[in-house]
């Protein structure tokens, strides 16, 4: 997989790694996996009204 950051994104990114110390790629990485349980919650749990559009595709 690909991502691709914006400059200022990966400013923000390479900044926060120097204060903490924390290795680009693992900074990085705990990003993915927080955006991904972020999904895998909102599926188990959408907003009300996005329920009803997906039975609508079905």
């Amino acid at each position: 997989m690909k991502l691709t950051f914006s400059n200022s994104t990966m400013d923000a990114i390479m900044h926060e790694c120097r204060r903490t110390g924390t290795p680009v790629a693992t900074f990085i990485n705990r990003l993915v996996d927080a955006e991904a349980e972020r999904i895998r919650t909102n599926m188990k749990n959408p907003i009300e009204g996005e329920n009803n559009v997906r039975e609508s595709r079905n």
